[in-house]
């Protein structure tokens, strides 16, 4: 199993591979792959601290969360969860100055919307897989005949999302050409 665009890995997840080589550009979320292979438990509680003091000021506290400092890897790893969670639309998106910059998504969660089972259930998989931050042509051509390649690359976009990198209609069609 090889999915070069990894992003939410939700087919990933489903199918809980023996083996996987999984990469993406995004450095944060593999930094986050890789903790929760490793501490799902402290990362699923400081994430459902993080949801505890923003009931009642959710706004306010996702820009407190947003701007925090990372103190540590799981800190940065339930940050990572808890932005993507209550940003607009589930954006991931950096600036110029690759700080996170994506706007409250006026989402409002009365009840904590993880189970533990989720982060255990997701380590177990992720400790089947070689996580990396690459290029996807890199990791596609890791690929031999008879292994599945899952492809779900962005969409075109002249405008770079995480931080200068950006995939353009060049990088569809010569991504459409290697398969071909």
């Amino acid at each position: 199993y090889h999915e070069p665009f990894c992003g939410g890995a939700s087919l990933l997840f489903r199918l809980a591979p023996d083996a996987a080589i999984v990469s993406d550009v995004n450095v944060e979320l593999i930094r986050t792959y890789k903790v929760l292979r490793s501490s799902p438990i402290d990362v699923f509680d400081r994430l459902k601290e993080f949801f505890q003091m923003s009931i009642g000021e959710e706004e306010k506290k996702y820009y407190e969360i947003r701007s925090m400092p990372i103190k540590n890897k799981v800190d940065g790893a339930a940050r990572f969860i808890y932005l993507n969670k209550c940003g607009f639309n589930g954006l991931y998106r950096v600036g110029p100055t690759g700080e996170f910059n994506v706007s409250w998504g006026h989402r409002i969660y009365r009840e904590f919307p993880f189970a533990l089972s989720d982060f255990t259930n997701a380590a177990e998989t992720l400790k089947r897989c070689r996580l990396s931050v690459d290029q996807a042509f890199r990791t596609i051509l890791k690929a031999e005949r008879g292994d599945f390649v899952y492809l779900d690359p962005p969409y075109d976009s002249s405008t770079p999302c995480y931080g200068n990198d950006r995939f353009t209609t060049q990088n569809q069609i010569e991504l459409a050409l290697m398969f071909r």
